[in-house]
């Protein structure tokens, strides 16, 4: 009997110094696993509202907000992310050596938000070769990934809109890889959308009154759409794919041009003049252009397949469509087949 008491108070023992073990244990894998967590990372962000602070500024993120040379403007800027840059100027975009402007422009309005790493500047208002008392112009700048720069103006008339749009390409910003312009004139607007690393989009509506431009890349392709010179011109440019590029140009007034280039260097340009309609379409690889000039002008050039081209041409001293190469092409020019190659 003494000798079974003996065991179970060992074994009492034994379990205790078991419990106590595991418990120091315990708190030493406590305190090793307190020792190796760091402490969380200080956010980068900032946030400027007119000149004014709007939240936290904390870590490498840079925003700079002016309303300068009017009333009633307004300038937003927000940046999140390790080298994040955001700047929004409203109102009079030009400062003389005085540090005054000489012009002033009401109720301008520019937003630019960057995260990411990226750089977003947009400007509104007015700028040394507009014209006093302006107006109402809008300018959004949007950039995400690191590298990627979104640059949008709108100037120099009233009621001017500029989008710009950079998601993952590379631009700086004297170089932005997604870059929009309008204005010289009224009620005009670009846009320009560019998604991806080698993306470039450009959108120009200048120089006349209810100009639009759009430019949309993807996947390393580039757009350039410029609408100006005149009144109601439309230019719309879109390319996917790497080396792809889309060009349209609509000049001297309710002129239209639409370019398209689908897949990998694949090339479509698009020119209207003076009220022409014109159409370019490549894809895989080909290599489509088309021109017109003049009202009632029009001219289609549609090639699909690496190698293969077709070109039209349409205005008052030239009909003519050319094709060529493997794939599928045709040119028509004022509703007449120039060509058919491929089919």
């Amino acid at each position: 009997m003494r000798a079974m008491w003996t065991n179970s108070r060992k074994s009492r023992c034994l379990r205790r110094v078991a419990v106590a073990a595991c418990a120091t244990l315990l708190v030493g894998c406590s305190a090793s696993a307190a020792d190796q967590t760091s402490a969380p990372e200080q956010p980068h962000r900032c946030g400027q509202v007119n000149g004014v602070k709007s939240g936290p500024q904390t870590g490498k993120a840079t925003c700079e907000s002016y309303v300068l040379g009017g009333d009633g403007n307004r300038a937003s800027a927000d940046a999140d992310g390790d080298g994040s840059t955001a700047g929004a100027i409203a109102g009079s975009l030009a400062r003389f050596d005085d540090g005054k402007s000489k012009l002033t422009s009401d109720d301008n309005s520019s937003f630019a938000t960057a995260t990411h790493g990226a750089g977003a500047l947009a400007r509104s208002g007015v700028n040394g070769e507009g014209a006093q008392g302006t107006s109402g112009n809008s300018a959004v700048a949007r950039a995400d990934h690191p590298k990627a720069f979104a640059n949008a103006s709108a100037a120099n008339g009233d009621d001017n809109s500029a989008t710009a749009n950079a998601d993952g390409c590379v631009g700086t910003a004297d170089n932005a890889c997604a870059f929009s312009a309008a204005g010289n004139g009224d009620r005009n607007s670009a846009t320009a959308d560019s998604d991806g690393k080698d993306s470039i989009a450009q959108a120009g509506a200048l120089d006349g009154d209810r100009n639009t431009s759009s430019a949309r890349s993807r996947a390393g392709g580039r757009a350039s759409g410029s609408a100006q010179g005149g009144d109601g011109n439309s230019a719309d440019s879109q390319a996917t794919g790497n080396g792809a590029f889309a060009s349209s140009q609509a000049t001297g007034g309710d002129s239209f041009a639409l370019a398209r280039a689908e897949d990998a260097k694949s090339t479509a340009s698009a020119i209207a003049r003076l009220a022409a309609v014109v159409r370019a379409f490549a894809s895989m690889g080909a290599t489509a252009t088309a021109t017109a000039t003049g009202r009632g002008f029009t001219a289609y050039a549609f090639a699909s397949g690496a190698g293969t081209t077709a070109s039209a041409t349409h205005d008052a001293d030239t009909d003519t469509g050319s094709c060529s190469g493997p794939g599928v092409a045709f040119a028509m020019t004022g509703g007449t087949f120039r060509c058919v190659q491929g089919f």
